[in-house]
């Protein structure tokens, strides 16, 4: 089990441990939803585990989490919706199903809107509560663009950010209207999972060969990395531990979950070694970020992260 950084500022994390009602870390493991403490140690099994016939998932690649409604979203062809608190195989609430193969989502649960990223590349935005082959609030077809592998929509700013999976690109949207937002794409070598940091006005973007930390406006701020390696997914909880899921360099061994320092030094806080089972891919991660709001909770603190990260009171 690894020191916690909560109990104290956010340099001093070689103390005690804390309370164990912490954040969960929802990993997207190829055929599987592997859901693990955020305190655990590097050999500890997930605490639960959604995946069989039943839960129809087969090749995820992205999840999203809605605290206030208690859904899991998961991209895996379809989008399926689970209980947060979900485990086994169970099949899923709901099922929304993309004019494409979808592979990436973001909810926001304040607008109660579903935005998915699908092959094509489509964009589009349905209802939250949205099921079957519902019609899009909003669809467009990303003429020039690559297919979303990664979705954030940053409220804060009124802009989306989505990762292309080939093109080596981040691009911006309004979420609105799923226009391009008028400012310069990021070029980046292998963009996967981002987050946007509201306290800092920062964007998060998992590359090939580390984290790179971008004002959202602004440029290149710092990269938090220790492998050469392909990052995927990215998530920060709220002791500004900053998680993602890395490509293991061995076939030898599973792909981990590196919790990093995300406003410091690349020293790792915390490492969980069996993200995804040896045999497959560990992917999209999704956190519920609150301290003392694990996933099926929403008495939070006062200020709270919500399903978009975007601080609340």
């Amino acid at each position: 089990m690894r020191t916690r950084i909560r109990c104290a500022s956010a340099l001093m994390f070689f103390v005690a441990l804390c309370d164990p009602a912490c954040a969960e870390l929802f990993v997207c493991a190829s055929d599987s939803i592997r859901v693990f403490a955020d305190n655990a140690g590097p050999n500890d099994p997930p605490i639960r585990i959604i995946a069989g016939p039943s839960t129809g998932i087969t090749e995820c690649y992205d999840v999203a989490l809605d605290i206030k409604n208690d859904e899991l979203y998961v991209a895996t062809g379809s989008v399926k919706v689970f209980a947060a608190g979900a485990s086994g195989d169970v099949a899923p609430i709901r099922q929304i199903t993309a004019s494409t193969f979808a592979c990436a989502v973001a909810v926001d649960f304040q607008t109660n809107q579903l935005f998915v990223g699908s092959t094509g590349p489509v964009l589009s935005i349905y209802s939250r509560t949205a099921t079957g082959m519902a019609t899009p609030l909003v669809t467009k077809n990303l003429t020039g663009a690559d297919t979303p592998i990664a979705l954030f929509v940053n409220r804060f700013r009124s802009q989306m950010a989505v990762s292309g999976f080939g093109s080596n690109t981040v691009y911006f949207f309004d979420p609105a209207t799923l226009d391009p937002y008028p400012r310069p794409t990021l070029g980046l070598t292998a963009p996967r999972g981002l987050f946007a940091g509201p306290a800092q006005d920062e964007l998060f973007v998992a590359v090939s060969g580390g984290v790179k930390v971008f004002g959202w406006d602004g440029p290149l701020r710092r990269t938090i990395a220790t492998l050469a390696t392909t990052y995927w997914g990215v998530g920060i909880t709220a002791d500004s531990a900053l998680w993602t899921t890395v490509k293991s360099p061995s076939s030898n061994s599973a792909d981990p979950l590196i919790a990093f320092l995300s406003t410091g030094p690349t020293a790792i806080l915390g490492q969980i070694n069996q993200a995804a089972p040896l045999t497959k891919e560990a992917r999209g991660i999704a956190v519920s970020a609150a301290a003392d709001c694990g996933a099926g909770h929403v008495a939070c603190d006062s200020v709270f992260w919500d399903g978009f990260q975007n601080r609340r009171d």
